[in-house]
């Protein structure tokens, strides 16, 4: 059973324990035997972790979950092997278009690090299918974005213009008609556009990737150190507002490199991602609740046994407002917690960014005569989308600003140390 330290809500409880017991490879919780599977299949889907747990349902209860059990056509074990069988599919799909997209990289000397599940969906998962997808994200460098762009329009697929000037991008997005994944180019993983976490010093990260093969095709590779570093960041960047499908690869890299992390080349990671002491932390959490490995390397007093911390993380985690209702939350919190003053002061600065950030929604806004026309439409935009969020107090409102502000402070507690460039 989990950890009883932490407090896990109820309606949670039976999704922990399944996924403890996958992760582990487990014999049945006795709390799986009264659950509700339907329920659990909704919130597995919510947090794209359903495929992950398919194969072990269907040998632990094979009597609801295997692909040869006889179940009705409406019952969940029907329902739960349906969505498996279509998303091999679909990483089939994914993985011949990864697959193309790496041969023609390599033709054209474009070194390239496949990020999150592009990489842990071959070389962390027992099967390809097993970690849920919504797009293949590769890591170029800088200079040769434009050449990336140039193979990526040779194969069919199309973006909007890259503005490779301003501080405020750090991917592009390309998309292909008959694809089912679009492809997200980065030659970083954050910039100015937030502001709420400081940016990592790619360019030392590349000095320490090293070659490696993805599909059969030339890649390259962070290491052990940099890859769970990195992965710790993007739930940073997220302010831990991410499905459990990201903290489920790294339980399952606790499970398969703790041994051999080493501890200096974690300090360096850490610094280079800008991290703080985040690392350590989120291992704690997934030892306190999944029971995997602690590694020696990350422990720090203070952080990774702070109980109240880590419940605080867990507890804004199962209380996530859906994505939608997150979208600019932290603006309205900042909006929110501001005087008269300080509003108009914030409300100014959100519209009148300056033309490097306005080029990147309005391209127009490259011509000084045109950017007042594209401050305007910001303001029509920002008025359209969060003025009626403004105007509300209501109890929904109010938790989606409570969640945002515990993950703002944790985020910052983490990162209390680090200055941001």
């Amino acid at each position: 059973m989990v950890n009883r330290t932490l407090q896990i809500p109820d309606e949670w409880r039976a999704l922990v324990d399944l996924l403890r017991c996958a992760i582990h490879n487990l014999p049945p919780a006795e709390t799986l035997n009264q659950t509700n599977w339907s329920n659990l299949l909704r919130q597995a889907r919510a947090h794209r972790i359903e495929h992950f747990l398919y194969p072990w349902l269907s040998c632990s209860l094979p009597e609801k979950f295997a692909l040869h059990a006889d179940v009705a056509n409406n019952s969940v074990g029907a329902a739960w092997r349906t969505l498996a069988l279509e998303h091999l599919q679909t990483t089939t799909k994914r993985r011949r278009q990864a697959t193309l997209i790496l041969q023609h990289f390599a033709q054209n000397n474009i070194a390239v690090i496949p990020l999150k599940g592009t990489w842990l969906s071959e070389t962390l998962y027992a099967e390809p299918s097993q970690r849920h997808m919504v797009d293949i994200d590769l890591l170029v460098q800088y200079h040769d974005i434009v050449v990336a762009r140039r193979v990526l329009n040779t194969l069919g697929y199309s973006s909007k213009k890259i503005n490779l000037q301003s501080e405020f991008c750090y991917e592009a997005k390309f998309i292909r008609q008959d694809s089912d994944l679009p492809l997200e180019l980065h030659w970083n993983v954050e910039s100015q556009m937030s502001g709420r976490i400081p940016i990592p010093e790619i360019s030392r990260i590349w000095e320490r990737a090293t070659a490696a093969t993805l599909l059969g095709q030339p890649a390259s590779r962070l290491s052990n150190e940099d890859l769970i570093t990195y992965l710790v960041q993007h739930i940073l960047h997220h302010q831990f507002a991410v499905p459990l499908k990201n903290y489920i690869d790294l339980a399952l890299l606790a499970l398969d490199k703790t041994s051999s992390l080493n501890a200096w080349k974690l300090k360096i990671a850490a610094a280079d991602w800008k991290t703080g002491r985040s690392v350590g932390f989120v291992f704690a959490m997934l030892n306190r609740i999944f029971d995997t490995p602690m590694p020696s390397a990350v422990v720090e007093p203070g952080i990774t046994d702070n109980t109240a911390l880590i419940q605080q993380a867990w507890s804004v985690v199962f209380d996530l407002p859906p994505a939608r209702s997150r979208t600019r939350e932290m603006n309205l919190l900042k909006y929110s917690e501001a005087t008269t003053v300080g509003r108009l002061k914030h409300v100014f600065k959100r519209v009148f960014m300056p033309k490097s950030y306005m080029v990147v929604h309005y391209p127009y806004a490259q011509s000084s005569l045109l950017l007042p026309l594209a401050w305007l439409m910001r303001t029509i935009h920002l008025t359209h989308q969060t003025g009626k969020q403004l105007l509300t107090a209501n109890t929904r409102s109010k938790s989606i600003l409570n969640n945002a502000s515990a993950r703002r402070d944790l985020v910052n507690t983490l990162l209390k140390e680090i200055t941001h460039r």
